[in-house]
């Protein structure tokens, strides 16, 4: 659920990626973001490529038999445990 929305995953990142909350790979994506010349529309594309997936992606996924869909309702989930 760290993805769910960008505003969330936005206000996280610098300390997430500071304190090794993410992969060293995904740290110097979000680093090369950060310094773009559009560094929020480079980070809202990197949200969006991480946390969302396409037609098109699930469709190459499915092809390639390696697409993972799991039948539960998280929400549902949560709020059960935790409340709403």
């Amino acid at each position: 659920m760290i993805g769910a929305r960008y505003d969330i995953w936005r206000d996280k990142v610098t300390w997430r990626s500071a304190s090794r909350g993410f992969t060293t790979g995904l740290t110097e994506r979000i680093a090369a973001a950060q310094v773009a010349p559009a560094p929020e529309e480079a980070l809202r594309d990197l949200h969006r490529r991480l946390h969302a997936a396409t037609p098109a992606r699930l469709s190459a996924l499915r092809a390639r038999d390696v697409l993972l869909t799991v039948p539960l309702e998280l929400d549902a989930l949560a709020e059960a445990h935790f409340g709403a």
